[in-house]
């Protein structure tokens, strides 16, 4: 009896200790060192984390490959700096990563395709000015208002792509290239749409200046409900700009309405033509390979 006790003691104790929350703080004097202020236990434990000073892709794929229960992710007073070599988020590969830039890969590993899971939220540098391709791509318990600083001009393609539980994107207002229009990622002068975050629930309006609306802006989007109106000025709506979900009858239904209500755009059947074609394939290929290796 007593040896069942204690069993049942330390197997409470155990999940108790499983779901405890740590934070540590750090300040980074050299970029690439991370690593080094996390013990082994640390490293499988703490779940909350701010950095300060400087670090560089390296300290990403620490973050990304090494500390297991990371969760929440504070760096806004960092300074990431340029790394080139082959310990970067793309790993085995020697390549160029800007400084003030969240890596491509930050948090997806493209060489074994795993997904950080465990991220909720992240606070991006003051300090950065781009974001960089797929660096979010698929961390799908992100969750909450996903805030982009004053001085980002650029997010790489895919950036935020699968990343489910985002509700809204938040501009800080004195941002020249972004703005936020009802939590839905645009232009600072409200003609392009972005993202609209996938877990946006409710009913949708696009301010009449919109013209461009970009690829899978609106993909996965399934909580939003009711018409949309297209803005009369809209000239161009990208491949995937509207996306259902194929093993759910209802989002097929709804997907088919919203295309079916699309102005009829004259100018379709010469994108087909134009850009579905091998040559085109080709040219996008090679494009990609020189992207990935910086040529």
């Amino acid at each position: 009896m007593n040896r069942l006790i204690t069993l049942s003691f330390l197997f409470a104790f155990v999940l108790l200790l499983h779901g405890q929350t740590t934070t540590k703080t750090v300040n980074v004097a050299t970029a690439g060192t991370l690593s080094t202020f996390f013990t082994s236990t640390e490293i499988n434990s703490v779940t909350n984390i701010t950095i300060t000073g400087f670090i560089d892709a390296r300290d990403f794929v620490f973050m990304r490959d090494q500390m297991a229960v990371l969760s929440n992710v504070n760096l806004s007073d960092v300074k990431i700096k340029q790394y080139l070599g082959l310990n970067g988020t793309y790993l085995g590969v020697s390549l160029n990563y800007p400084a003030n830039e969240i890596p491509m890969y930050a948090f997806y590993n493209a060489n074994t395709s795993t997904f950080k899971s465990t991220i909720k939220t992240v606070t991006l540098p003051t300090s950065i000015n781009s974001v960089g391709y797929l660096a979010f791509y698929y961390c799908y318990n992100l969750s909450g208002t996903f805030t982009i600083p004053a001085g980002v001009k650029s997010i790489g393609d895919y950036a935020f792509y699968g990343c489910s539980n985002i509700v809204a994107f938040s501009v800080v207002s004195v941002n020249s290239r972004y703005a936020s229009y009802d939590g839905i990622l645009m232009n600072s002068s409200l003609d392009s749409v972005f993202i609209c975050p996938t877990a946006k629930s409710g009913t949708l309006s696009l301010p009449q200046t919109v013209s461009w609306i970009g690829p899978s802006a609106f993909e996965g989007c399934s909580l939003l409900t009711g018409s949309l109106l297209l803005p009369s000025n809209l000239k161009t709506i990208e491949d995937y700009a509207f996306y259902c979900e194929p093993d759910d009858v209802t989002s097929i239904k709804n997907a088919i309405e919203k295309a079916f209500s699309t102005p009829f755009n004259p100018k379709l059947k010469e994108k087909i033509l134009n850009e579905y074609i091998w040559e085109k394939t080709a040219e996008e290929t090679i494009k990609g390979y020189k992207k990935l290796l910086n040529y």
